[in-house]
């Protein structure tokens, strides 16, 4: 295959990285990921890189995507929809605080967790005996630091183990923050690689970003890219429903489309992303930038 440019490396390098933090943070291992990125090349170059009037084949898709051959085959011959789509098995720690709440000796009548000495007791429920159920690869007490930092659990004076169940329930409206995570970043993304592939006509994508700003400068940043971004939104929004309404019943009405706005703001110099990894310089400063691909 041809060498990519490192400039392309460098840009996926850096979008992947706040995702990256994120799995992490959710207890998403990298062999989830790496299940789910496979399953993806295969998919996407099936749909999007087909060739007139030839099938597909197992032999092509492998030599486009780097995917073998017998992987290729099991997952085309696997469910593909959402629907269908096996749930991921739970991280260790996610499996350990299951086994917890569900056993007769670890929880009470309720449901409710019991405290469990850290280390094994003879004929007694402990936490390294769960850690160790779950996992022989990871260390009972790396998994334990892990739950202890995400506020999940804590340790007594008498050195024994306590569970929180309310740390583990996700904050009010989770689920709908999720769905919008993956449909607003993938409409944003999706709209840069077209640009880049020249797939089309040119999509709007434009950003302005300064650094060397103080606290104060920031804030007063914030509320106007807030006040001018719901500006903007209901605007567009306003004119796409009357549209909408327009055109309801029209044959060519299969259109969507999304329209957003953003403001991130982090320290200067504190994440990679702070300089040029091509160039191996800081980025420009004191000069607004436009975004564009």
């Amino acid at each position: 295959m041809q060498t990519p440019p490192p400039a392309l490396l460098a840009a996926i390098d850096r979008l992947l990285r706040p995702l990256v933090r994120l799995l992490i943070a959710r207890g998403i291992g990298f062999p989830l990921l790496m299940d789910r990125l496979r399953r993806l090349y295969v998919e996407v170059a099936a749909s999007d890189f087909p060739l007139d009037g030839k099938d597909q084949t197992v032999s092509r898709l492998s030599l486009l995507t780097g995917v073998h051959r017998k992987e290729v085959k099991r997952l085309r011959e696997a469910p593909t929809t959402e629907a269908e789509t096996p749930v991921p098995s739970a991280s260790p720690a996610a499996h350990l605080i299951g086994l917890w709440l569900a056993g007769g000796t670890t929880a009470d009548g309720d449901g409710m967790p019991r405290p469990l000495p850290r280390l094994a007791e003879p004929d007694q429920p402990s936490f390294q005996t769960l850690a160790e159920t779950v996992s022989r690869d990871l260390r009972p007490r790396a998994i334990l630091d892990e739950l202890v930092r995400r506020g999940i659990c804590r340790i007594d004076a008498d050195d024994r183990v306590h569970l929180d169940p309310s740390a583990m329930v996700p904050q009010d409206g989770q689920t709908e923050k999720l769905h919008y995570f993956g449909m607003n970043l993938y409409d944003h993304m999706a709209a840069s690689v077209q640009n880049l592939m020249g797939d089309g006509s040119p999509q709007f994508d434009r950003a302005t970003f300064y650094d060397g700003l103080t606290a104060a400068d920031t804030e007063r940043l914030r509320t106007l890219a807030a006040r001018a971004g719901m500006q903007a939104l209901l605007k567009v929004n306003r004119e796409a429903v009357a549209l909408r309404a327009a055109s309801a019943g029209q044959p060519d009405a299969v259109w969507r489309m999304a329209f957003g706005a953003y403001f991130h703001l982090e320290p200067m110099g504190l994440a990679p992303m702070d300089r040029d990894p091509v160039a191996g310089g800081a980025i420009n400063t004191g000069k607004p930038m436009e975004q564009t691909p």
